[in-house]
């Protein structure tokens, strides 16, 4: 096995009573480490996103894999509450025609849409789930992932209103590692619990490639 790397179980503990959105995708360890990789590079002159192409993780492929995939597990996690949250913005439409009429404002035109532009209104709902613990395996290097993962401070959307708050990450070896590793998109269908789709399949994940992700019953051995 190359270098240091070793089969591992990594719990990232969040803060109570910060929630994280709740992920329409799978969060996959190795997006993290890549977002690290990425910003340290960066920070020391980097032009270019290449430093998520070499993460301190072993690789797993299969005869039927059409490119390999990064060791490393999505998120494990098992709410313990759900809620709904719901906020608005309505345009006080009377108190900008006054802010307009005494001059304080200036407006193109005579007509102020509330559908769109600075004085849209709107609604939102926002799905948050409450979670202790987040957990994924990998095979990689524990010393360069503890280090790479002290630089996160939040998992998941909306990080500027405190969602997914990190207070502690741990690791530890743990053999696991080496089946746990495949509960994560691949490009080969390891059994009929993988559905053919156009997803993420590397980093960056927001970038859709043919792949095969996992149904719900591949978590159901929850951590």
């Amino acid at each position: 096995m190359p270098g240091n790397y070793k089969p591992l179980r990594i719990e990232i503990t969040l803060r109570h009573g910060s929630p994280i959105r709740e992920p329409k995708h799978l969060i996959h360890l190795d997006a993290l480490l890549a977002y690290v990789a990425v910003q340290r590079s960066m920070a020391e002159g980097a032009e270019d996103f290449s430093a998520q192409e070499d993460l301190p993780l072993d690789t797993i492929t299969d005869e039927r894999a059409t490119h390999p995939v990064w060791a490393a597990s999505a998120l494990f996690y098992e709410p313990y509450m759900k809620e709904l949250r719901y906020w608005s913005r309505k345009t006080n439409v009377e108190a900008v025609a006054k802010a307009q009429g005494d001059g304080l404002i200036k407006m193109k035109g005579d007509k102020l849409s509330t559908s769109s532009g600075q004085w849209k209104s709107y609604s939102e709902f926002e799905p948050l789930i409450h979670v202790k613990t987040l957990t994924a395996w990998c095979i990689g290097d524990e010393a360069v992932i503890s280090d790479w993962l002290s630089d996160i401070k939040f998992i998941g959307k909306r990080r500027s209103r405190g969602y997914g708050e990190v207070v502690d990450v741990a690791i530890k070896e743990d053999s696991d590692a080496y089946q746990k590793a495949k509960c994560r998109v691949l490009t080969w269908p390891e059994d009929e619990r993988y559905v053919p789709m156009m997803c993420g399949t590397k980093p960056p994940y927001f970038e859709s490639r043919p792949g095969f992700y996992p149904r719900r019953s591949v978590f159901a051995n929850k951590a």
